[in-house]
C-alpha cells in the first residue's frame, strides 16, 4: 500500500485519494464509456451557464423593465385600457418564482462542489469522518496547507454566497404611490340635462323663483370651493353629476367653457364713500329698497343681515334697480329668450358690514370700532344712518374687474363634480357669454348668502382684500354656474372630452443591489472554470458530477477489514471505532475504494 501524504494526522477517520502504483490507468477513471470531452465540457458548464442566464435575464427585467412601472392598485382591474397590467402582488410573485429557480439551479451546482471538494480532499490529503461531516453538511473545510486545500476554499467561497443573497434582489423594489392618465379619451356632458329654457320665464316672472335660485348659486359656490382651501387664483366650474359614470379626480377635461372674472385691483379709500353708493348700502341694510336704489334682484336687503363679513358688490350706475325687465304680473305675453354676449369691465362698489358696536364688540363710534373678524386695521369706517338703538358699521372698497367667460383648454376634475382651470384666470381669454349680465345682477344677493354661510376657505383675519376678493371670485363663478346649468339647454348637446386619472403603484429599483446581486452570481459561473481547471492540474481524477452516486459505488472493504466488518456494516461506522486516516484510491480496472492510511 502506498504512504499516506499525511501519515503524521492521528486522529479518527480521514479519508483521500491515492494513486494506485503500477501500470497505466484506464481511461475509465477520468471518463466513462462513450463519454467524450466535448461532453464532459458541456456538463461542467451547462449549469453555471443557465444559472447566468437567469440572473442576466432576471437584472436585465429589473433594471430595464420594472424600473418605473406602474402597478395597477389592488382594487383596480388588471386590464386598463385594452392592456393587461401588473399588480405588485403580481410582480412579487414573479421575481420570488425566478429567485426560487436560481435557487434550484444554485442548489444543484453547490452539491456537484460540496462532492468534488470532498473528493479532492480524499485523494490529496485524506479526511476524517468528522472533517468529512463538516464538509459536507456545513461547508467548513480543514484548514488549507497545500494548493489542493486552497483550491477547496476557492470553490467553496465561490458557490456558498449565491444561496445568502436571495433578499439583497427582493429587497430591491421600492413601491410608492404614482399616477397614470388613460389612453382612451371618455366623454362627459359639458351642461345639465335638467336645464330648461322655459324655467327662465318664470325666473322673471316670480321672485320666488329668484330667491330660490340664490340660494342654488351660494350652493354651487360651496360645492366648488369648499371642497379645498388652495387657492391659486384659477377658475372652477360645477359639472353635471352623471350617475352612470364616476370620474375619478384628477382627470383632464379638455375645452370646457367656464365663467372667469378677473380682478385687477382693490382699493380702500380714505375719503367717505360717494352719496349714491351710502344711499344704497343704507338702504339695503334697513330694508327699504326702493327704486332706483334697489340692489336686489329677489326682493330682500343683502346688508340686512347683522353678520359681520356680509358684503356687496355693485355698480351704482347699473344694478337691478335701473333696469327693471320683469314683467307684471298680468302679461301673460311675456317672453325670455336666452341672454345675449356680454363682458363686464370697470369700476365697481363693495360695500362689506364690520360688526355692530355694544352688539359685536365695545360700544364705540364706528371710527373706532376695529375689534371684529378682519382683525385690528382700521379701515375707512362709517355708520349707516340710524334707525334703531344702534350703529351698523360698514366699509367700502372700489374694485377694478373683467367679468365673462372663457374656454379653458385643459381643466382638471378637484372633485367628481368640480373642475379647476389649469391656467390662472390671467391667462385664459375672457370674452362675452349668456348668463354674465345676470349674475352681476345677482351679486349682492349671492355674495350675502356665501358670506353669512362661510362654508368656503374665506379666511378674514388682517385680510380684508383677500377675503373680497376670493368672495367676489366665488360668488360670480358659483352664480354663471347656476344660471347656465338651470336654463341654459346648448351646453347640456355639448359632449367634452375627459382622460381618466388612474392610481398607480410606481416601482423603484435599486440598480446599486441589482448589481451588487449580480455580481455576486456571476461568482458561481467563475467557480465552473476554476473546478475544471483546478482539477485539471491538481488532481488524477476527473470531475464528479454524480458524488452521491460515486460515494456510494466506492469501495470500502479495506477500511472495515479492520474491524471485521463486512460491507453492510458500513452504515455502523462511526467515529468511535478509531478507523483511522483513510484515503481514496484507485484500481486497475479504474474502480475507487477506500484504504486505511495508518494501517
Amino acid at each position: 500500500m502506498a504512504s499516506s501524504p499525511n501519515s503524521d494526522e492521528k486522529s479518527g477517520g480521514v479519508v483521500t485519494t491515492q494513486e494506485p502504483s503500477g501500470t497505466n490507468m484506464p481511461n475509465s477513471r477520468s471518463a466513462r464509456a462513450g463519454e467524450t470531452s466535448r461532453s464532459r465540457l458541456f456538463k461542467s458548464i451547462n449549469l453555471p451557464a443557465l444559472h447566468l442566464g437567469s440572473c442576466l435575464a432576471l437584472s436585465f427585467c429589473m433594471v430595464y423593465v420594472l424600473d418605473g412601472y406602474l402597478a395597477v392598485p389592488t382594487e383596480s382591474p388588471r386590464r386598463v385600457d385594452g392592456q393587461f397590467k401588473l399588480k405588485v402582488s403580481d410582480i412579487t410573485t414573479i421575481i420570488s418564482a425566478v429567485l426560487t429557480i436560481v435557487k434550484i439551479i444554485v442548489g444543484a451546482w453547490a452539491g456537484t462542489i460540496i462532492w468534488n471538494c470532498a473528493f479532492i480532499l480524499l485523494e490529496k490529503r485524506g479526511l476524517t469522518l468528522p472533517q468529512v461531516n463538516r464538509i459536507m453538511s456545513f461547508y467548513v473545510p480543514p484548514l488549507p496547507k497545500s494548493y489542493a486545500e486552497g483550491l477547496v476554499v476557492l470553490l467553496l467561497f465561490l458557490v456558498i454566497p449565491q444561496q445568502l443573497i436571495s433578499p439583497l434582489l427582493s429587497g430591491a423594489v421600492d413601491w410608492s404611490p404614482s399616477f397614470d392618465y388613460s389612453t382612451t379619451l371618455q366623454s362627459t356632458a359639458g351642461g345639465s340635462p335638467e336645464a330648461n329654457p322655459l324655467s327662465w320665464f318664470w325666473y322673471y316672472y316670480i321672485t320666488a323663483d329668484r330667491r330660490g335660485s340664490v340660494r342654488r348659486a351660494a350652493g354651487m359656490t360651496t360645492l366648488a370651493w369648499g371642497v379645498s382651501a388652495l387657492d391659486r387664483h384659477h377658475s372652477r366650474h360645477v359639472l353635471n353629476d352623471d350617475p352612470s359614470k364616476s370620474i375619478p379626480i384628477n382627470s383632464t377635461l379638455y375645452n370646457a367653457i367656464v365663467p372667469c372674472i378677473q380682478i385687477h385691483s382693490i382699493t380702500f379709500p380714505m375719503a367717505p364713500p360717494p352719496e349714491l353708493v351710502f344711499t344704497i348700502a343704507n338702504n339695503s341694510v334697513y330694508d327699504i329698497e326702493e327704486d332706483p336704489t334697489r340692489l336686489s334682484r329677489a326682493g330682500e336687503a343683502p346688508l340686512r343681515y347683522g353678520v359681520m363679513g356680509n358684503a356687496v358688490l355693485f355698480d351704482p350706475n347699473d344694478r337691478p334697480g335701473l333696469t327693471d325687465e320683469l314683467p307684471h304680473h298680468d302679461d301673460s305675453t311675456f317672453v325670455m329668450d336666452r341672454p345675449a354676449d356680454y363682458m363686464h369691465t370697470g369700476l365697481m362698489y363693495a360695500v362689506i358690514h364690520l360688526g355692530v358696536p355694544g352688539v359685536d364688540g365695545p360700544g364705540v363710534e364706528c371710527a373706532k370700532f376695529n375689534t371684529n373678524i378682519f382683525g385690528t386695521t382700521s379701515n375707512n369706517q362709517w355708520p349707516t344712518v340710524d334707525h334703531g338703538n344702534y350703529d351698523w358699521c360698514a366699509t367700502y372698497a372700489i374694485v377694478n374687474l373683467t367679468a365673462g367667460i372663457a374656454t379653458s383648454e385643459t381643466s382638471t376634475y378637484i372633485s367628481g363634480r368640480v373642475v379647476e382651470t389649469d391656467l390662472g384666470s390671467t391667462d385664459l381669454e375672457i370674452r362675452g357669454g349668456p348668463w354674465v349680465k345676470e349674475a352681476m345682477y345677482l351679486m349682492p344677493d349671492v355674495m350675502s348668502n356665501v358670506a353669512i354661510m362661510n362654508t368656503t376657505s374665506l379666511y378674514t383675519w388682517e385680510d380684508m382684500e383677500g377675503y373680497i376678493d376670493k368672495l367676489i371670485r366665488y360668488s360670480y363663478q358659483g352664480t354663471w354656474d347656476m344660471l347656465s346649468r338651470t336654463y341654459d339647454d346648448v351646453p347640456k348637446t355639448l359632449k367634452l372630452d375627459v382622460r381618466y386619472y388612474q392610481t398607480r403603484v410606481l416601482a423603484s429599483v435599486s440598480h446599486a443591489r441589482v448589481f451588487a446581486w449580480l455580481g455576486i452570481s456571476i461568482l458561481l459561473t467563475l467557480s465552473a472554470g476554476v473546478l475544471v481547471l483546478g482539477k485539471k492540474g491538481l488532481c488524477e481524477r476527473g470531475i464528479v458530477f454524480d458524488g452521491p452516486v460515486a460515494a456510494l459505488l466506492t469501495d470500502s472493504a479495506e477500511v472495515l477489514k479492520r474491524q471485521g466488518r463486512g460491507l453492510t456494516g458500513l452504515s455502523h461506522v462511526t467515529k468511535e471505532d478509531g478507523l483511522g486516516l483513510m484515503m481514496i484510491q484507485g484500481d486497475a480496472a479504474g474502480g475507487f475504494h477506500l484504504v486505511p492510511v495508518d494501517g
